[in-house]
């Protein structure tokens, strides 16, 4: 996903199959998390590179495809964690935050074009990569308490709504940041918030 080659690759073996490029799903990513101060720099730029510079990749090598075609649909997965700060996640919540910016200027830049460009940011979803987290009782217990819905996200989910912003039923919608995520985000992180609730009455 680093590699030009392989981004270019993957759009011509698209064209060549269906005959245009109408959509591309930038997904991949990894998360790692460390100290700030002594973290080796080979580490953060690992992950920079898997999530900021495979998306630029990723864009450079659709956008051509896309314009051929008369336009086209290009969807990226960011995080919640590009909206504030996770504990040792620096390194992450970075190139989340890079990634979504870059979404922003990406569509203002090829609206012209008829290329549509937004971001999906789930919240705590079962995948291979959350996989050590869920398995800590503390941990899982702890997020599901300061999630809305009170559970984890479903990969099935956050697919959901990417499959929407990558169809013609979202036509209107590029610059979008969508958080994914059980409301999450729509809290301060202050309170939980049944915690909140006991104590005013609610």
């Amino acid at each position: 996903m680093t590699d030009p080659e392989v981004n270019d690759a993957s759009v011509a073996m698209a064209v060549e199959r269906f005959g245009r490029l109408d959509a591309s799903v930038l997904n991949a990513g990894i998360a790692m998390s460390g100290d700030l101060l002594t973290m080796a720099m080979t580490e953060p730029e690992r992950v920079l590179a898997a999530n900021v510079k495979a998306v630029v990749l990723g864009m450079r090598s659709a956008i051509p495809a896309m314009r051929v075609a008369g336009g086209g649909s290009i969807v990226v997965t960011a995080s919640t964690s590009r909206l504030a700060g996770d504990p040792g996640m620096w390194p992450y919540n970075t190139s989340k935050g890079a990634v979504a910016n870059l979404v922003r200027e990406a569509a203002l830049e090829l609206g012209a074009d008829a290329i549509r460009v937004n971001a999906v940011c789930p919240g705590p979803t079962r995948t291979a990569m959350t996989a050590r987290i869920q398995s800590v009782p503390e941990v899982d217990e702890g997020l599901r308490r300061r999630i809305p819905l009170q559970r984890w996200g479903l990969a099935t989910e956050i697919a959901a709504v990417i499959n929407f912003l990558a169809s013609s039923e979202a036509s209107f919608v590029t610059g979008a940041i969508v958080p994914v995520d059980g409301g999450i985000t729509a809290s301060t992180g202050q309170f939980l918030p049944r915690e909140i609730a006991k104590h005013t009455g609610g």
